[in-house]
């Protein structure tokens, strides 16, 4: 039996030292590196979005059509990975979500039986796409016995259009949003939130498939910034919906989907649903292969880790990302379930394109944010230039009336008109006082010395002349 063979049936690190690997380093080698891909592109740009929006929808629904059973293996990961995947289509309002997604849907309109589409409001609402609690029930319609997790969907679809979505439904207070965003992304048990038992819903670890995905315009990219939903983001493929390469003449090309037959088969719908009712140990995983590159790109990344030396906090699951979009495209190529060497590269490619369109679309996040504090603080300067003046006048009116009705000959201190003039006027009081100076509308006390010399007395007065 071949490394190959052995790697379909136990999942694992296959040896792929002499194979001849593909070097892939700029776009247009990526999409002629697999006829699918070029199919992608081609597709994508008749139908005027960009290829790589396609692609992640694509992924996503592939992703979905396999069983959940289907994992990536243990070593470097600690525990069985899962393929449910979170993706992001980025563009402003109008830009091709919509149309990118219907693409997508063409080339794999299959996303697996026992299969929904849906868009819970919480985390809790989650666990109920799957599943929930019922009782069996005699003749006369009373429970004959307990509670038990009655299966609804092995696979779940969300689709938001705006990931605002999730950011409001993450802020709510007490929400779970995010935590079972992540447990969900890694295959975990999730559920059994509420207290009482017949209403306690808990979906078991690997017997779901559950994929995500979100639209995401730059003004609310402040999601992916946000340090309480930092565990989630950097869980997300990122992709743009529009393309600056798009041809200006269209190429109408028909859609080839991704043959039905190359998805692995699942359990029967019996054993999802006995595994959720009785929550047993029967339930076994299907580990898929990576080639033996993958295994010193974890272990590196450990050494790093522990050394220490992490990079980016929003590459931390970059990895792991690359391992599920090999496998993903691997079935998607060739049904195999074992990932080529090449795949691996392609697949590395196509993470590292994802996280520089994520920093593309922060940074246009940032520079809108820019925009809008200089376009804020403009308003903000003209509307000051414009009151100013109105507010001067107001204090010289405010300074003569105090200083008029103090009418005792002493004068006043400057320092004690201006705690004395409306607090409102207090920022503009140095022009208003100066202006009465200078146009002699106020003047300053002068008393005689002891040799007769008249001295600034620093107080002032109203001049007669002035009304």
């Amino acid at each position: 039996m071949s490394m190959a063979q052995q790697g379909k049936m136990d999942g694992g690190y296959v040896d792929s030292s002499g194979a001849d690997v593909v070097e892939i380093g700029c776009d247009a080698e990526f999409w002629e590196s697999l006829p699918f891909l070029a199919h992608t592109r081609d597709y994508a740009w008749s139908c005027g979005v960009s290829p790589w929006s396609v692609y992640g929808v694509e992924l996503v629904r592939a992703a979905c059509a396999i069983p959940p059973e289907y994992v990536l293996p243990r070593e470097g990961f600690g525990s069985y990975g899962s393929l449910n995947m979170f993706l992001a289509l980025t563009g402003f309002s109008g830009d091709g979500k919509g149309n990118s997604t219907s693409a997508g849907s063409d080339l794999v309109p299959f996303v697996g039986d026992y299969a929904t589409i849906a868009i819970p409001p919480s985390g809790e609402g989650i666990g109920s796409v799957f599943s929930h609690m019922e009782r069996e029930t005699g003749e006369n319609g009373r429970p004959t016995g307990p509670a038990f997790n009655h299966l609804d969907h092995i696979r779940a679809l969300l689709d938001y259009d705006e990931i605002s979505t999730l950011t409001g439904a993450a802020s709510r207070q007490g929400s779970t949003l995010n935590a079972t965003l992540c447990s969900t992304w890694s295959g975990k048990k999730f559920g059994g939130w509420n207290k009482s038992p017949d209403k306690r819903v808990d979906v078991p670890a690997h017997a779901y498939r559950l994929c995500l995905i979100a639209g995401a315009q730059p003004s609310t990219a402040g999601y992916f910034l946000d340090s309480k939903n930092m565990g989630v983001v950097q869980r997300f493929l990122t992709y743009p919906v529009t393309d600056p390469e798009l041809p200006e003449q269209r190429r109408p090309v028909t859609a080839k989907p991704i043959p039905k037959n190359r998805f692995p088969q699942g359990y029967t719908w019996d054993e999802y649903s006995m595994c959720y009712r009785d929550n047993t140990a029967s339930y076994e995983c299907k580990p898929l292969a990576l080639p033996e590159e993958a295994s010193r790109e974890m272990w590196a990344q450990r050494v790093a880790v522990n050394h220490h030396k992490r990079g980016d906090p929003m590459d931390s699951h970059r990895l792991m990302l690359t391992a599920r979009v090999a496998a993903v495209m691997q079935i998607m190529h060739d049904g195999a379930l074992t990932v080529t060497p090449n795949m691996w590269r392609i697949a590395s490619y196509a993470v590292k394109r994802s996280c520089d369109f994520r920093n593309e679309y922060i940074a246009e996040y940032r520079s809108l944010k820019s925009r809008d504090y200089a376009e804020r603080q403009e308003d903000y300067d003209r509307a000051a230039d414009m009151m100013e003046p109105r507010h001067v006048k107001e204090a010289e009116t405010d300074i003569l009336e105090k200083l008029r009705d103090w009418g005792d000959g002493k004068g006043r201190y400057r320092r004690d008109m201006q705690q004395c003039v409306k607090k409102r006027l207090r920022d503009v009081f140095g022009t208003a006082w100066e202006n009465l100076i200078r146009d002699g509308r106020i003047i300053e006390i002068k008393a005689a010395n002891a040799e007769g010399e008249e001295q600034p007395t620093g107080r002032y007065c109203i001049t007669p002349d002035t009304h």
